[in-house]
């Protein structure tokens, strides 16, 4: 018999389902294309030997041409934090959570009122997330009202710099931000290679379903290129508005786009590190409202986690989606749902601490749950250990019938390891709990909060740094 050193839990769809799938997506490509008005791409694409009709303003993959440039793509590579020590390997094995990015409200942790964002809240999130350890990365959770649009996202990202020493994961506007910020990652680096060796963030862009690529979206893909900075290519086609109602047809359109995004990338510069994001979206029809969730979401992502894998792109998924407006209990039971798919079918970077109410709010308790539910994520994907002292077999048969294993050196061996133990998660006995104030999650979870906040610190930049990005951001704001 083979000794096995650890067995890992798996979703999976059959190997001729995947097929078909990839199949259908090359095709579409291959006779229907994208669509896109931005002369630079259309000119870059057709000398990279795609198939280009300027007066459609469409791309057609050739499905060799598509293949070689697919094969660019790098199946691993550095993200950087703000110091070495906090850089990251994101390879085919990795499993690295981070919040969601995008939302334009926030639930008060004083008060618990619906509100825009500030700027304030930004530094205060990065903050908190800084200090969560099971939130390896750092995204622009909440977008803040109280600064110029014509420079939100460039000052939000020098906000963040500021307070956080983990990878960041934010969404350009449009090109011009896309510029600043890399001018921001030079003055944090030091220069353009340090940049490409140690991308302190990555882009996050997408295509507006059914296949069209904007052209913003397609600069802030190019900029990332020229740069050397990692790109998240997103696609959400909504189920039933802007791509196919049923699941398999959402496969089929989101993993099109997705391939689209990853030619593109290498179009512009070969070896430009891109994951495959996955929000799959539904809508339901009684409310015209999107739905973030549902069960539906776990399913598709976990299909198109295993396309990705099988073309050797590393994937970013929404894996703890919600449409709940509070940290509640609908709250927990979609993102805990969906969260088990994400793990189970081997997302790579994992997406969604930290936001409620289909991406419009985002929560510090909820972040803090969040994390909480990300540590049982990397529990699972860890699996179980196969070697002779994990299967105790010698040790069940040495302390036998009747016996019990509480003072065994084994136990003491692995108590800490064997269990994820939850920061805010009850597991006490109901008199201990009580004694403690009876206290829910989102209650237990508002005081981590307010307690990280009050005694986590992040090591301030060099003064020189801190002020070029200011002045880079056009502003200056603490």
């Amino acid at each position: 018999m083979p000794t096995l050193r650890r067995s890992c839990f798996q979703l999976g769809l059959p190997v001729e389902a995947l097929d078909r799938f990839d199949a259908l997506a090359l095709r579409i490509l291959e006779e229907t294309g994208i669509h896109t008005p931005d002369a630079a791409t259309l000119t870059a694409a057709r000398a990279a030997g795609l198939s280009v009709s300027e007066a459609e303003g469409r791309i057609r993959f050739p499905p060799q041409v598509a293949e070689s440039l697919m094969q660019q793509v790098p199946r691993s590579f550095v993200i950087g934090g703000r110091d070495r020590a906090d850089d990251l390997e994101l390879g085919p094995d990795s499993l690295l959570v981070r919040p969601q990015s995008g939302c334009p409200n926030v639930l008060d942790l004083e008060t618990g009122s619906w509100r825009p964002a500030r700027l304030s809240d930004v530094a205060a999130m990065a903050r908190l997330n800084d200090g969560l350890p099971n939130l390896q990365l750092a995204a622009s959770l909440i977008y803040p009202s109280d600064v110029g649009v014509q420079d939100r996202e460039v000052v939000l990202l020098a906000t963040m710099l500021k307070n956080t020493r983990k990878h960041i994961y934010i969404q350009p506007f449009g090109a011009e931000g896309a510029a600043r910020m890399g001018q921001l990652a030079e003055v944090l680096r030091g220069g353009s290679r340090e940049v490409a060796a140690r991308p302190p963030f990555t882009f996050i862009t997408a295509p507006t379903s059914p296949l069209v690529t904007a052209p913003n979206e397609l600069a802030i893909l190019r900029t990332a290129a020229a740069r050397g900075l990692p790109v998240m290519f997103g696609s959400t086609p909504i189920r039933g508005a802007t791509g196919p109602i049923t699941l398999a047809g959402q496969v089929v359109l989101h993993h099109a786009e997705c391939l689209a995004g990853a030619v593109l990338s290498q179009v512009f510069r070969p070896g430009t590190p891109i994951t495959y994001g996955i929000r799959p979206s539904g809508m339901d029809m009684r409310y015209a409202s999107p739905i973030w969730g549902g069960v539906e979401w776990g399913m598709v992502t976990a299909a198109l986690t295993q396309l990705a894998r099988r073309r050797g792109m590393l994937t970013d998924v929404v894996g703890l989606p919600t449409d709940s407006k509070l940290p509640d209990e609908q709250a927990g039971l979609e993102k805990g749902f969906n969260a088990a798919f994400a793990a189970l079918s081997g997302g790579n970077v994992v997406a969604g601490a930290g936001y409620l109410d289909f991406i419009m709010t985002g929560s510090f308790e909820q972040l803090v749950i969040d994390d909480d539910i990300a540590g049982m994520m990397l529990r699972v994907r860890r699996g179980l250990d196969l070697d002779d002292d994990h299967l105790a077999s010698q040790l069940i048969q040495a302390v036998g019938p009747a016996g019990n294993y509480l003072t065994e050196p084994h136990t003491l061996r692995y108590l800490r390891t064997e269990d994820y133990t939850p920061r805010v998660l009850d597991r006490q006995a109901r008199h201990d709990w009580s004694a403690g104030g009876s206290q829910d999650v989102a209650q237990r979870a508002r005081q981590r909060a307010r307690q990280l906040l009050s005694t986590h610190r992040v090591p301030p930049l060099a003064d020189e740094v801190s002020n070029e990005l200011d002045r880079i951001a056009h502003t200056i704001r603490s």
